[in-house]
């Protein structure tokens, strides 16, 4: 697996131009059924602790009802789709905790829900970005 010394990793942290996709050196040639192993290698992580897992989600799903709920009560319907947008802006960093207990099993290492809320995006700018992109996304489909 790749980690952080290994030369091709900065691949994995900045953009590439269209020219740097359509070079044969950086081109993957990965068999189709590539993303059944990865659903595979999730399902792993989610089972394992599972009570991680379902608690963080449980988490981000009380605390997005909490906002949807103080909205709604204090009648301000008018802000439910600027919240919708919101949560798309953050979601991706809300992954962030499962991606990095994926990181630490793959390590070895025991995960604790503490590492898991206090993880440091290595590329926040995409993380933003893909928020962004499913805020467009959104109000193409609206």
């Amino acid at each position: 697996m790749m980690n952080e010394t290994d030369p091709n990793y900065g691949l994995l942290t900045e953009t590439s131009t269209i020219s740097e996709t359509r070079n044969e050196r950086w081109q993957r040639h990965l068999p189709n059924t590539i993303g059944f192993a990865w659903l595979r290698a999730g399902w792993r992580d989610m089972i394992a602790q599972s009570g991680l897992s379902f608690g963080y989600g449980l988490g981000v799903f009380i605390a997005s009802v909490a906002v949807i709920a103080l909205i709604v009560t204090y009648q301000r319907d008018y802000a439910l789709l600027p919240a919708l947008t919101g949560f798309l802006i953050v979601g991706p960093l809300f992954a962030l905790g499962l991606y990095e207990k994926s990181r630490l099993r793959e390590r070895g290492e025991r995960v604790t829900l503490r590492q898991m809320l206090y993880v440091k995006p290595a590329a926040g700018a995409q993380i933003y970005f893909i928020g962004v992109l499913l805020c467009l996304l959104m109000v193409l489909w609206i």
